[in-house]
């Protein structure tokens, strides 16, 4: 028999094309047009809120409640494009990956500012008690806006628009004591 050469044959049997039809196989993924996203029974979509990191515009999901805090990206693989985590007060925020399903960077936010930023966290199966809390020794924040982790590139220093009509926490008034 003689030498395959690349022009013999169908396109889709090209050992590469092939490599990888079956890695998407064995990984149970495909094109996003044509494989739907399927949650775990409970998971939750939450509100969305449009923002602006530099040129570049996302539909976060909006976490200000305890429970959706919480909650926020627990058990959930679909849909993760942001999530904007928001406090009841300023303060350093303590962010745990209890039941996320993938790693994240934390970008903590003071008054539309990036002020600082975890990248690469794992999710935690532990536990939620035994989960790291990331950002609890950090600056004071008002806002963390978690991402999948490389989805996009953050910084400390860039703007975050779109929050002016989130309910963010007010700054303690001068004077008080707390």
């Amino acid at each position: 028999m003689g030498a395959v050469t690349k022009d013999a044959g169908p396109t889709w049997l090209a050992p590469r094309r092939l490599g990888s039809t079956l890695a998407l196989a064995l990984l149970g993924c495909g094109e996003p047009q044509s494989l739907p996203c399927e949650e775990v029974d409970g998971a939750t979509e939450l509100p969305r809120v449009v923002l602006g990191v530099g040129e570049t515009a996302l539909e976060a999901e909006l976490a200000a409640s305890e429970d959706e805090r919480r909650t926020a990206w627990a058990e959930r693989r679909c849909g993760l494009d942001g999530l904007l985590w928001v406090p009841d007060e300023i303060g350093p925020a303590a962010v745990t990956l209890c039941g996320v399903e993938v790693a994240v960077d934390l970008a903590f936010l003071r008054d539309g500012e990036v002020v600082a930023v975890e990248r690469e966290r794992a999710p935690c199966d532990a536990a939620c008690d035994d989960c790291p809390a990331y950002g609890e020794d950090g600056p004071e924040v008002d806002a963390v806006l978690w991402l999948v982790s490389g989805t996009l590139e953050v910084v400390p220093g860039d703007r975050v628009t779109g929050l002016d009509g989130v309910d963010l926490p007010a700054p303690p008034e001068a004077g008080s004591t707390g």
